[in-house]
């Protein structure tokens, strides 16, 4: 199967333009293959609302999930990983169950404590310890949670210098990696692996999505690289001439060393993920995992990016929670038999199969309440 790129960027668009003006990071490379297995194992208007979002048929969602992942785990410098887990007493269907990777399937030890300890533990494993702690909480209501862990790492070709320890500087000879327009500046970084960093510059003051967004265009061809040298403009551009022993033209880039983090509620943006109709707890929306009705309760997402001298390195944790719908069940009156212990008695620890007593005890009123 051929990897979704325009699905895939067509989310990330959504989100950009969706982002708030505050310091943030995030992947929806790490967020789509989850959207694309619950499409495919959703029914009615959240099967529809999924496979909008992800931008393929449903009925090929998993395996479009799974090509994705895979890529991203053999493609250099990325690693890409899938976890699933689920309480005991829920009924997963043998089919859905079979088409996940060998391995990944795990069940929860219904102690929420250790469970968050585990879940923790594979967030941090599968970054390189960039992300300490899984997304989303787990509690008792939790009954089947799917995540994945993406993570990307590269070297500069051209290392950097630091300068006053609050910028990077370093000149290059390759004005092609400049676009420029009236609105936006991009700038390419390009590292060993195959793998860049386009850094994106709008006018001062427009909005976080906004300037984004314009540096999604511009990267995918809107804006041309510079052919020109001493007629480039753009924000953050400036042309000058200082002696040089080479007479071409060069490039030179300043610009801060950063780390950033940041947490998302993908339930906040429902028309980004299309999360709208599957967070409705009146019914259930996933028969293809579970007979059990299931809803989505939780989807979130931490992620973090950070830009040295050397290179850049960036981890996702994407993780979506479902639980079960709210039933209504009828009243019925029934025939109530009580049974008090408030004197010394004995009990008997038995084997149900065969029978065997496995311990027996007698409780006095000195262990009462102890």
């Amino acid at each position: 199967m051929a990897l979704p790129v325009d699905a895939l960027n067509a989310m990330t668009a959504r989100w950009i333009a969706a982002l708030p003006d505050r310091a943030t990071t995030c992947s929806a490379a790490g967020a789509w293959p989850l959207l694309a297995i619950l499409a495919d194992a959703a029914d009615g208007a959240a099967r529809d609302e999924l496979a909008s979002a992800v931008g393929v048929d449903p009925t090929s969602g998993t395996q479009a999930g799974l090509t994705v992942l895979s890529w991203l785990d053999d493609t250099d410098g990325l690693s890409g990983a899938l976890g699933v887990w689920h309480r005991d007493e829920l009924p997963i269907r043998a089919e859905w169950e079979s088409r996940m990777p060998s391995g990944v399937t795990e069940k929860f030890s219904g102690d929420p404590v250790e469970d968050q300890r585990t879940l923790d533990t594979w967030a941090r494993e599968r970054t390189d310890g960039l992300i300490q702690r899984m997304p989303v909480t787990i509690d008792s209501e939790i009954l089947l949670l799917l995540a994945s862990a993406l993570t990307l790492q590269t070297t500069w070709t051209q290392k950097f210098t630091p300068r006053g320890g609050t910028s990077l500087t370093r000149t290059t000879r390759d004005p092609a990696i400049v676009r420029t327009a009236e609105d936006v500046t991009c700038v390419r970084v390009d590292g060993d692996n195959g793998l860049d960093v386009h850094l994106i510059l709008g006018v001062d003051g427009a909005p976080t999505g906004t300037v984004l967004s314009r540096g999604l265009e511009a990267i995918a061809g809107a804006v041309p690289p510079v052919s020109d040298p001493a007629a480039a403009t753009g924000p953050g551009v400036s042309v000058t001439t200082v002696p040089s022993t080479s007479p071409g033209p060069e490039v030179m880039l300043t610009v801060p060393p950063f780390t950033v983090r940041a947490d998302h509620d993908l339930l906040e943006l429902p028309e980004v993920f299309g999360l709208a109709t599957i967070t409705d707890r009146r019914r259930g929306h996933l028969p293809g995992i579970s007979e059990q009705p299931l809803y989505v309760g939780a989807a979130r997402q931490t992620a973090v990016a950070e830009f040295s001298a050397t290179g850049f390195k960036a981890a996702a944790v994407t993780a979506v929670g479902m639980r079960a719908t709210a039933m209504v069940r009828p009243m019925n009156e029934a025939i109530r038999i009580n049974v008090t212990l408030d004197r010394p008695f004995g009990f008997l620890a038995v084997h149900r199969d065969s029978g065997l007593v496995l311990f027996a005890g007698w409780v006095t009123v000195a262990e009462f309440g102890s």
